[in-house]
């Protein structure tokens, strides 16, 4: 019987101590209210669309010098299938340089 308390209690705490170096492992490194390297914004008129860039080929000349100085690697609308203009109008920016999120965000607003 002790036995198998033993046993019990040694894979409780391996799953246990597993669930927190997972819950640490994926956690925010820059902002807590920010998922690192990646950026929602929403254009002030919703019928405007702008093209997505996806990180490959030619860069567009709107956000050229976001690619340079973030390095980002998708500009995309992430709810483009759904039936509200408003969501239609939301864009997902990704880009690899993630400390510097409130300067995205400072240069976005600027832009649009």
């Amino acid at each position: 019987m002790k036995k198998n308390f033993f046993h019990f209690a040694k894979v409780l705490i391996a799953v246990l101590l597993l669930i927190i170096t997972e819950t640490t492992i994926k956690a925010q490194t820059i902002a807590p209210n920010y998922v690192d390297g990646k950026v929602y914004f929403k254009l002030l008129n919703s019928s405007d669309t702008i093209p997505v860039y996806n990180g490959t080929g030619e860069t567009p000349a709107y956000i050229a010098d976001l690619v340079a100085k973030y390095n980002v690697t998708k500009l995309y609308r992430p709810f483009v299938s759904a039936n509200s203009i408003i969501l239609k109008s939301i864009y997902r920016m990704e880009f690899s340089n993630i400390a510097s999120v409130e300067q995205v965000i400072t240069d976005l607003k600027a832009i649009y």
